[in-house]
């Protein structure tokens, strides 16, 4: 072989690792990064640096790549975010706040009138994450947050809030068929139907959402802070719904809803949440909130769900289960309290439901109304019905069933010192207990409180200027943000009970005192 060919050969072979190497690189080690600011800072005609950001996000749209990451400087931008770029599965596209809730994309008036799109709208994309921005105040026939026959959508620490004016709007919308969409630490409420909508869609989480519903005459629409709507195998966990608005409240009104009209909604799994104060009557008229509910209105009932872990004080009723075909519903180490009527109301067309190892306490009905279909073990009811029946439609004989006084503390816990701690099925307790966070629908041992973000959450849903121009104010303000407490402070509190010392560390509160000036420093 003669030296050209051992030189021709030994080129070939490094074009060919060259080639290999390149094509086995992922994607994202070439992926750019853009920034955007608002005018006068931003401008189309500069090239997208953090020292020269462009100004619209149609700009940047236009020039990235899937893959690529946007940061978003701090400011108030009065234009739609949509047209970004898909990822892919292992590079998604980011469009990030540059810090955290300090980028806030206000669409009065930019929405045209026509049409049903929203202000945040992600719309037949996938592998894409935006997180820390602040969206809020669409116009029209719009949604404020949507994701529409999308998949694979992640949405992180972001406040959605004051959809437009058309019976279907909504503060955060999944629709259309999307699939595998994450909700992290997100807060939607003011103006929409529900404040959080999961309509014909599957395998979506809601992970530690804050929903409130403010206003929405629609006469005879149902209303929810969270609805599960012809959509199955969806994880809803650590969420709360809170301070619902009693006025211009409609029938079918509830925290957590699974209606169903074209589809069963099945599958679905909600797992430590909280239901608090919701209405009970408007008028006269028992249009009160239900905690949760199961559409008992629909020929289409829902099949197989599960309520594990959760909480309801102060609504209509705990639990309503309904529907022609309803059935297989689990309701395992829940608590039902307080609540105007029924802890658990369970319809006479539902059949294979399992109550085990739940509390309903000091309800104005019944702790369980059972009309046929459930099976009741471990169940502990004390002070229902103003000390009288705690149970309708439960055998005498309720295996392992507990009348004892619960000695609750605190929404969220069932005390050591509680006739209720340990005495469920196998050694579990009877109630709920919502300390730890839910993951994909498995309990781990990282703390839920103190409550990610909530800060953040309150300085949005308590601004003065927005509950004033809905009307929430005097007898009508939101309860919470009425007082000067923590999003923690106020669920632990509810009961009339200072907040344990470990929640917030070794104090009972935030530590917000700035460290002393420190002494003895010299410059050399």
């Amino acid at each position: 072989m003669t030296i050209r060919s051992k030189i021709y050969i030994s080129t070939f072979f490094i074009s060919l690792i060259t080639i290999i190497f390149f094509a086995l690189t992922p994607v994202f080690a070439f992926a750019a990064t853009y920034y955007i600011a608002p005018s006068p800072t931003g401008s189309d005609a500069n090239t997208g640096t953090n020292s020269a950001p462009w100004a619209t996000f149609a700009k940047a749209f236009t020039v990235m790549a899937g893959g690529d990451t946007l940061y978003l400087m701090d400011g108030v931008y009065n234009q739609q975010i949509t047209g970004m770029p898909s990822g892919t599965a292992g590079n998604y596209t980011k469009i990030y706040a540059l810090n955290d809730h300090q980028v806030e994309v206000d669409g009065q008036g930019i929405l045209p009138s026509s049409g049903w799109q929203a202000l945040l709208y992600i719309a037949n994309k996938s592998y894409i994450e935006i997180r820390g921005l602040r969206v809020h105040g669409s116009s029209a026939t719009n949604h404020v947050c949507a994701i529409e026959n999308s998949s694979d959508i992640i949405l992180r620490v972001i406040g959605c809030w004051q959809a437009g004016t058309y019976q279907h709007d909504t503060p955060v919308n999944i629709s259309g068929g999307s699939s595998n969409i994450l909700l992290e630490d997100v807060w939607a409420f003011g103006r929409g139907r529900y404040s959080v909508l999961v309509f014909s869609s599957n395998n979506i989480t809601l992970r530690r959402v804050v929903t409130r519903w403010d206003s929405g005459a629609y006469a005879g629409q149902p209303n929810a802070g969270v609805s599960i709507y012809n959509s199955s195998n969806n994880i809803i966990e650590n969420s709360i719904t809170l301070d619902h608005n009693a006025q211009n409240v409609q029938p079918d009104h509830s925290g957590f809803y699974l209606p169903a009209n074209i589809a069963h909604s099945d599958a679905n799994g909600f797992y430590a949440n909280i239901a608090l104060n919701l209405p009970n009557t408007v008028s006269g008229a028992q249009y009160g909130a239900r905690g949760f509910s199961l559409d008992p209105a629909s020929s289409q009932g829902a099949v197989n769900n599960a309520f594990i872990n959760n909480v309801v004080l102060n609504a209509l009723n705990g639990i309503v289960l309904g529907g022609v075909t309803t059935s297989g519903t689990s309701l395992i180490s829940n608590t039902f309290g307080r609540n105007y009527a029924y802890g658990i109301y369970n319809g006479g067309s539902v059949t294979g439901t399992i109550a085990k190892n739940n509390a309903e306490y000091a309800n104005t009905g019944v702790g369980i109304n059972n009309m046929g279909g459930m099976t009741a073990t471990f169940n502990g009811a004390f002070g229902n019905n103003g000390g009288g029946s705690q149970y309708n439609g439960i055998s005498s004989s309720c295996t392992g069933c507990s009348t004892a006084n619960p000695g609750l503390l605190f929404p969220t816990r069932i005390e050591s010192t509680s006739p209720y701690k340990g005495a469920g099925e196998s050694g579990a307790d009877i109630g709920a207990n919502i300390v730890y966070r839910y993951i994909d629908g498995i309990l781990t041992t990282q703390s839920l409180w103190p409550w990610p973000y909530e800060n953040w959450i309150k300085e949005d849903m308590c601004d003065t200027n927005f509950l004033n121009s809905i009307g929430r104010t005097g007898t009508s303000a939101p309860k919470w943000c009425t007082t000067n407490k923590t999003l923690t402070q106020y669920i632990w509190e509810y009961l009339g009970n200072p907040i344990p010392p470990e929640i917030y560390g070794t104090t009972s509160s935030p530590d917000t005192t700035p460290p002393s000036t420190p002494t003895g420093l010299a410059v050399n």
